[in-house]
Formats: structure tokens, C-alpha cells, sequence
């Protein structure tokens, strides 16, 4: 706005001139965005797309397989798991408040089968005999090299799948064949 335009509008124009020629600021009646919530108050649908939150989608909604009362191993793995549901990832944790990977799988193998297993993902990399991929069974080990201090280990149960304490979303059932879980896969040991 030239400076002639504004002498002939008077204090209207001044106050337009001043005030940037548009009042509708202050009178802005849009909904103030939503307030960021704490991470305790999180859920699982405000969380990002991520490999882990799809599979966990994928596998709540899977019940148990027939298989379960054919094989006295899965018999076993598939109540513990459920029974340890969701219990939150905690690193150095052994108990129902929180619970890590390795002391996860200790506490299955002593809880289930009476087996000993050392506290740590690479003690337990150490143990029992190594297995191949493609001749897994159930309660077989498997590792897995991620940007954890030790990696990380789980529990096989049948096609693919395996129970374990994940470190976003605690214990639960993931799929090996998934992209995330294929390219970290490291190896399998078999303790029994």
C-alpha cells in the first residue's frame, strides 16, 4: 500500500498499515491443536507406523493354533506367553513390572522345562547346539542382531513365529519372516 493511499484513507489506514491489513488474527476461531500427550499416556494406536505396531496388530487378532494340543512343547509355550502378555519391556528387568529379553526366555525355560539358561542374550547364544534355519522346532532359541548392548532373543513356536519381550512393546509374538526380523535374524541354538 503506497503512502498516498494511506493519507487519504485517514486512521483506517494507518491502523491497516500498522497492524499488517488484516485483523482476522485476532479473531481466529480455528481449534487449537491438540495437546502433546505424556509417553505414560500414550496408546498403542498413537504410536508411529512401525514394523513392530503392524505385527502386533497382526498378531492379537491370531488364536491359538490347532497345533497346540499336538505338540506338548507349544502346550506349554502359548499359556506362558499369554499369561506374560504385554508385561512392559524393561532392560535388567526379571518380574511382572518389567521384564527383558534374555531374562524372559530364562524365566520360561526354568518356568517350563526346568532348564537353566545364563541371564545375559550372549550367554544364551553360547548354550545348547546350533540349528539351522530352515530346521526349526518349538522352544528352539532364536537370536537376532539389532542396536540393543547384546542383541536380542526369543522364543520359536511354529511358522515362523516366535515370543518374545520386545523392547517398544513388551512380550508378545512377532513373525520372522517379516522384513524387520529377517534382516536382523543372527542364529538358532537348541538347548534340549
Amino acid at each position: 500500500m503506497k503512502w498516498g493511499a494511506v493519507r487519504q484513507l485517514g486512521g483506517l489506514g494507518i491502523a491497516l498499515l500498522l497492524f499488517g491489513g488484516c485483523s482476522t488474527r485476532y479473531a481466529d476461531h480455528r481449534p487449537l491443536p491438540a495437546p502433546a500427550l505424556h509417553v505414560a499416556e500414550r496408546t498403542y494406536a498413537d504410536l508411529p507406523p512401525t514394523e513392530e505396531v503392524w505385527l502386533l496388530q497382526e498378531e492379537e487378532t491370531v488364536s491359538q493354533p490347532q497345533s497346540v494340543t499336538e505338540d506338548p512343547v507349544l502346550s506349554k509355550l502359548y499359556p506362558f506367553q499369554e499369561q506374560w502378555h504385554r508385561t512392559p519391556y524393561r532392560y535388567g528387568g526379571a518380574g511382572p513390572r518389567g521384564i527383558d529379553c534374555s531374562a524372559f526366555v530364562q524365566r520360561a525355560y526354568r518356568d517350563l522345562f526346568g532348564i537353566a539358561l545364563p541371564r545375559t542374550t550372549r550367554q544364551q547364544a553360547n548354550c545348547g547346539s546350533a540349528v539351522d534355519r530352515q530346521e526349526l522346532q518349538a522352544g528352539d532359541l532364536v537370536f537376532f542382531r539389532t542396536s540393543g548392548r547384546d542383541g536380542h532373543v526369543g522364543i520359536y513356536l511354529e511358522a515362523g513365529k516366535f515370543m518374545h519381550a520386545s523392547t517398544r512393546y513388551g512380550v508378545m509374538i512377532s513373525n520372522m519372516d517379516k522384513p524387520y526380523w529377517k534382516r536382523h535374524y543372527w542364529t538358532t541354538r537348541r538347548i534340549r
